[in-house]
């Protein structure tokens, strides 16, 4: 089963000018290798803006909350969109 935690909340402004609410959460589930179970985290990211909703998860960041929490925090506080929430993990995961 998979379950997402809010995290934190941010505000922005897209380039129309419209006020963007955004959402930040960790998604946690089990997958199975080879037999064994592990709890994985990724990331769920909710935009809403006046006229639109955008939703974007990522799952399987890493095995360790702690580290998929601090990049929460991170994608908060610079106000990562869902729209471009998947190049910035890509971008984390290279690293």
């Amino acid at each position: 089963m998979t379950e997402c935690t809010i995290c934190c909340t941010n505000k922005a402004v897209d380039e129309k000018g419209e006020e963007i609410d955004i959402l930040y959460g960790i998604i946690s589930r089990t997958v199975t290798v080879e037999g064994l179970n592990f709890e994985t985290y990724g990331i769920a990211v909710c935009s809403k803006a006046e006229s639109t909703v955008d939703w974007a998860e990522v799952y399987d960041i890493s095995a360790d909350r702690e580290e998929v929490a601090a990049l929460v925090e991170t994608l908060c506080r610079c106000q990562v969109t869902a729209l471009t929430l998947s190049d910035v993990v890509a971008d984390y995961i290279e690293k």
